[in-house]
Formats: C-alpha cells, structure tokens, sequence
C-alpha cells in the first residue's frame, strides 16, 4: 500500500491506495480515525480491471535448458524456493536446442 499526502491550505488529505483495492480510493482528512471509502469508475466504457479476460499466450509449457533445469532443481533442494512449486520445476519440460545462456551483444553494441 502507499500513502499520499495532498495538503490545499489548511487542509490535508491522505489518501491510501493498495493493490487489494482496485477501484477504490482510501481517503481520511487528518491522521486521526478510520479511512473513508470511495469507488473509483473508470472513463468511457471501459470494463473493470477484474472483468478483462486473460488468454493464455502459450499452448504449452516452453522447454528451459538442461543447465537452467538443474540450477532450479538445486534452488529447490536449498529451499530457495517455497516446496509448493518444487512439483513444477520437477516436471519442466527441458530441451538440448534450449540456450542457458544470455545471447551476446552484437559487435556494434560494444561500450568504447
């Protein structure tokens, strides 16, 4: 969450707004009490953020190289990642064809 301080003479606003609170402004006029709410409506026609569909871009899970398998597997073996993925990592699809590597910058992209 953030908290903005909007200050107009002699009064002050703050206003608090959060991801968990898509369309709705948190607002109080001092630091005391409870914040007041108002529902925010979007400009035109516009559907609201929790209505947009999300199509997936992929058919199919991307293959990830050998390399890049391996370090995952060993960050879920250090419990760098939470156990409830482990079952995910384990079951990437992986691929010989697969970089593990960043490419490299071309010849004109060198720092002089």
């Amino acid at each position: 969450m953030r908290m903005e301080t909007l200050s107009t003479g002699c009064i002050s606003s703050h206003f608090n707004i959060g991801i968990d609170t898509l369309n709705v402004l948190l607002y109080k006029y001092g630091f005391g009490g409870q914040f007041k709410q108002m529902k925010l409506r979007g400009l035109g026609n516009h559907p609201p953020v929790e209505e947009l569909p999300l199509n997936p871009v992929y058919n199919k899970t991307l293959p990830v190289s050998q390399a890049t398998k391996s370090d995952l597997l060993e960050l879920c073996k250090k419990l760098a990642i939470p156990e409830e993925h482990h079952a995910g990592y384990a079951n990437l699809p992986c691929s010989d064809t697969s970089k593990g590597t960043a490419p490299q910058p071309a010849a004109d992209d060198t720092v002089e």
